[in-house]
């Protein structure tokens, strides 16, 4: 929407606040997200519904593990803000990138930044050898000599030595794009910063392989969300951009696969942010991928609709009625109402 108020190519974060020169009483902030909608993409005018106005305890919004609230409410809200700071709980991968590069000499960074003409770092082991170009969806690496002589930043050389693990810096579709180069035919394989690498000593190459299977396929999903709902990056300042600092939060440790099962309900929220709020930054016109938050609801999702939001209320209301506390008549036609099968598929 930024685009469409200021100018077709500008990424201008825009926030409006509305203060009283009075000293805080400390009460809840009203957190109002405005998304794209056809009247607002051809300046009529803004529309705003209940499911945009959001309360945020002035408690969240100064503590700096809940911080990642106005991000939540930005994708929609609700129990998606508890999920996330369940997934905010666990160890990180940076934390144990950390651990292992006190313990074995990891190395982890960007790539290297060519700079102006001006700069005076100069690194053998970049200049003349070849530099990854890009890395298809089949993991092959397409490469270039890299000829430049001085450079803004360089990094260590062992970061260019493989075996060692490539994230791009874009949260991609299906995962976050994440490459495994265990072995290359020459020493150094470099890589610019649009890259953020993971460079392991040759006896830690199980553990790269357990992190690269990690992001890839057994979390893909999930890693996604968190970077949706925690980058400062992703959606605010580029669509799909993400940083160094978004790869070293994600949650991980050697047990976290045994400690994240997700609920029913959580793996709809994951579903509903991947496939739709994802979009937001997107143009809703008919080619654009933000076309689907303006689609029409079709019979089978108002059908999916009515039972995720019906079961769980009904389980509830059964509980009250065994326990005696049904006393409301309305309450007690809607359940006969609706009583033919429906106890069975709750219990």
């Amino acid at each position: 929407m930024r685009r469409d108020l200021f100018h077709k190519t500008a990424d201008t974060p825009v926030i409006a606040i509305i203060a009283q020169n009075i000293v805080s009483t400390h009460q809840d902030i009203e957190h109002v997200v405005v998304k794209r909608m056809v009247s607002s993409e051809k300046k009529i005018r803004f529309e705003i519904d209940y499911y945009d106005f959001h309360k945020v305890p002035w408690s969240w919004a100064i503590d700096e593990n809940k911080k990642f609230i106005w991000k939540t409410n930005l994708l929609g809200g609700g129990r998606l803000f508890h999920l996330i700071y369940r997934l905010n709980s666990f160890p990180t991968l940076g934390m144990y990138i950390e651990k292992m590069q006190k313990k074995n000499d990891w190395k982890f960074n960007i790539g290297y930044i060519i700079g102006n003409e001006n700069q005076k770092n100069t690194a053998s082991y970049i200049t003349n050898q070849d530099s990854i170009v890009n890395i298809d969806s089949n993991g092959k690496v397409n490469t270039e000599v890299e000829t430049s002589q001085t450079f803004e930043a360089i990094r260590d050389e062992k970061l260019f030595q493989p075996p060692f693990l490539l994230l791009k810096d874009v949260i991609g579709n299906e995962n976050i794009p994440v490459y495994l180069i265990e072995n290359y035919k020459n020493k150094y394989l470099t890589f610019k910063r649009k890259f953020t690498g993971l460079s392991v000593p040759k006896v830690d190459i199980e553990e790269l392989r357990l992190i690269y299977d990690t992001i890839k396929n057994r979390f893909a999903k999930l890693y996604q969300l968190h970077v949706l709902a925690n980058s400062a990056s992703v959606i605010v300042k580029q669509e799909t951009y993400l940083n160094k600092e978004d790869i070293e939060a994600l949650p991980f440790d050697s047990n976290f696969g045994d400690n994240v099962n997700l609920s029913k309900n959580e793996n709809l929220i994951l579903f509903d942010v991947l496939n739709y709020y994802i979009h937001l930054g997107k143009s809703i016109a008919n080619r654009s991928s933000g076309k689907i938050l303006q689609d029409s609801v079709n019979k089978k999702q108002l059908e999916n609709f009515g039972e995720t939001f019906a079961i769980p209320l009904m389980r509830y209301m059964l509980l009250m009625k065994n326990a005696g506390k049904l006393e409301h008549p309305f309450l007690h036609h809607l359940i006969s109402f609706i009583n033919l099968d429906m106890e069975k598929s709750v219990t």
